[in-house]
C-alpha cells in the first residue's frame, strides 16, 4: 500500500456515493433480515441507487455516473499498487461490513471491488452471500454463477450456489432445484472431499431425495471431518426417518 493511504480513506469520506441513500452461506442456518440496516420499507431514493444494487443494478450508467466511477478509479491508481490490489482492500471491507451485518454497506464496498475488477470473484461471492441474507434467492444464483464462472475450482462458492439452490427447493418444491444442488454439491466434494458444509450440505439432498442410507454415509463423514459442524436437529430428523446405521448418534 502506498504512503497516502490516509488520503485515500479521507477522500472516500467525502466521495459523492456515499452520500446516497461469511461468511459464507452454507455457514448461516437461515436466511437473516437486519432490519437495522435494510428496513422493510425503503423510499424510493434507496430503491433507484445502484450503489446498493447487485452490480450497481446491472444497469447502464449515465454520462455523469460513468465520470465519478472513473475519478474514483484514478485516485485507486494513485493510492494502490494496481487496480487487483484496490479491488481486493473494498473486497475485504465488504466481508468485514457483511459479519457484522451491515448488508447495505457491504454491498457498496463489494459493488466497488467490481468496478476495480470485474474478474474479482469476491464482488460476485460477496455479493451473492448479501442476496441470499436479504432472501432475494434468484440474484442470490444468477450473481453466484458468475463468480463461479471465474473460478470453477472454489469448493467453498460451490457449496454457497448449492445451499442457495436447496433453499428454493425447500421454499417452492421444485425438484429441478433439488437435483441442481446435488450435483453442485458433488461436484463440491470432488474439488474437495474435506469440505465440512459440502458434506452436511449433501446429507441433506440426499434426506429430501429420501436416499436416507446416503444421508448417513454423508453425516459420518462430516463426522470425522469436524463433528462440531454437523447440525444435530437435522441428524434427529434423519433419525426418525432411518436409524444411525453406525450407531454413533443416538436419540
Amino acid at each position: 500500500m502506498k504512503k497516502n493511504f490516509l488520503l485515500l480513506i479521507i477522500n472516500l469520506i467525502s466521495w459523492p456515493i456515499f452520500s446516497q441513500e461469511g461468511q459464507p452461506i452454507a455457514k448461516a442456518t437461515s436466511i437473516e433480515t437486519n432490519e437495522s440496516t435494510n428496513t422493510a420499507v425503503k423510499s424510493d431514493s434507496q430503491k433507484l441507487n445502484k450503489n446498493l444494487l447487485p452490480l450497481f443494478g446491472e444497469i447502464k450508467k449515465s454520462n455523469k455516473e460513468i465520470a465519478t466511477d472513473n475519478s474514483f478509479i484514478d485516485m485507486c491508481k494513485k493510492n494502490f499498487p494496481n487496480l487487483t490490489e484496490a479491488s481486493k482492500f473494498f473486497a475485504d471491507r465488504g466481508w468485514e461490513y457483511l459479519a457484522e451485518s451491515e448488508l447495505d454497506t457491504a454491498m457498496h464496498r463489494f459493488n466497488l471491488c467490481y468496478l476495480l475488477n470485474e474478474k474479482n470473484m469476491d464482488a460476485y461471492w460477496g455479493i451473492g452471500v448479501i442476496c441470499f441474507q436479504k432472501g432475494e434467492l434468484d440474484n442470490a444464483s444468477k450473481i453466484l454463477k458468475k463468480g463461479i464462472e471465474i473460478d470453477s475450482t472454489n469448493s467453498s462458492l460451490i457449496v454457497d450456489l448449492a445451499t442457495v439452490e436447496l433453499t428454493c427447493y425447500e421454499k417452492n418444491n421444485h425438484n429441478e432445484d433439488l437435483i441442481l444442488a446435488h450435483d453442485h454439491l458433488a461436484k463440491a466434494i470432488d474439488i474437495d472431499p474435506g469440505n465440512v458444509s459440502a458434506w452436511t450440505k449433501r446429507s441433506e439432498t440426499e434426506y429430501y431425495l429420501e436416499n436416507f442410507e446416503n444421508a448417513w454415509e454423508c453425516i459420518h463423514s462430516a463426522r470425522l471431518l469436524d463433528i462440531s459442524k454437523i447440525d444435530l436437529g437435522f441428524v434427529e430428523k434423519l433419525n426418525l426417518k432411518m436409524k444411525d446405521p453406525k450407531e454413533v448418534f443416538k436419540f
